[in-house]
């Protein structure tokens, strides 16, 4: 089976991403294995993850997974726990290796649907963060087992790997995670829509990324900054984009990969 990482921005940054991976991280889809990395036709980086080694060319990424304009209705499984069971589920859980800016807890839920993995039934969510009735998805998507038994976070290499449940408070606060900033995370975040969105390099609409947060304040230009990576999921692959700086001192500079110059600058 096999699990890509489409990549638009520099290698390095993959490479820092795969080196994040930890041993006891087993993808439910198999083992870990080191991906083969090769350019494909339209001049993205692509991290192919072949966990049974059949030597068979990388599959296409497919379609861009658009995200619904307005919530489905929630689709409860026969015999399974309620919608807020399972928001109750994941504020519990911790939020390591969920990319969020803060708590579980912190954050909204949108359910997604019901859907079959691995011959068991799970919620999906997406976690967001609102403002001025504009949603922003923040993290990573994650599964609810309808039953009620464990909670899953979608990674970088499109596949599901199990959450921490009931450790939520061993999670730090904010506060703790981004020392001296001046403002939320979530104020950072929003303030990314004061700029042209093709200045961000973003190509997509705003509601279709999901931007992973670092979980400590990052320095850019010597500007302590809030990290944000924007990525895009589809048919069989999540796809990375540049990192996006927002500073943490309330005064609104934002930072983006200038392609031209082929480093960071402030966002006019």
């Amino acid at each position: 089976m096999k699990r890509k990482i489409l990549i638009t921005l520099l290698a390095g940054c993959m490479c820092l991403l795969c080196a994040c991976s930890t041993p006891d991280e087993q993808s439910f889809a198999g083992g870990n294995t080191e991906p083969s990395i090769f350019e494909d036709s339209g001049g993205n980086i692509v991290y192919n993850y072949n966990f049974d080694e059949d030597g068979a060319p990388p599959a296409e990424k497919g379609e861009l997974q658009k995200r619904a304009a307005e919530e489905p209705a929630f689709e409860a499984s026969k015999g399974g726990i309620s919608r807020e069971e399972a928001e109750k589920i994941l504020d519990q859980c911790s939020s390591y290796r969920m990319y969020l800016p803060g708590k579980t807890a912190d954050f909204k839920k949108m359910y997604n649907k019901t859907l079959r993995y691995e011959e068991k039934d799970y919620y999906s969510f997406s976690f967001y963060a609102e403002k001025n009735s504009v949603r922003m998805f923040v993290g990573t998507d994650v599964l609810v087992a309808c039953d009620g038994s464990e909670v899953l976070r979608l990674d970088a290499a499109n596949s599901y790997q199990q959450v921490e449940m009931n450790s939520a408070q061993d999670d730090k606060d904010v506060s703790q995670m981004y020392p001296g900033a001046k403002i939320t995370a979530q104020d950072a975040l929003f303030s990314l829509l004061d700029k042209a969105a093709e200045k961000l390099g973003l190509t997509e609409s705003m509601i279709d990324y999901t931007f992973e947060a670092d979980d400590e304040l990052v320095s850019k230009k010597s500007v302590s900054c809030y990290q944000f990576t924007p990525k895009l999921r589809y048919e069989s692959s999540v796809q990375l984009c540049s990192p996006i700086y927002a500073a943490a001192d309330d005064s609104g500079r934002i930072f983006a990969l200038d392609n031209n110059k082929h480093e960071y600058d402030i966002v006019s």
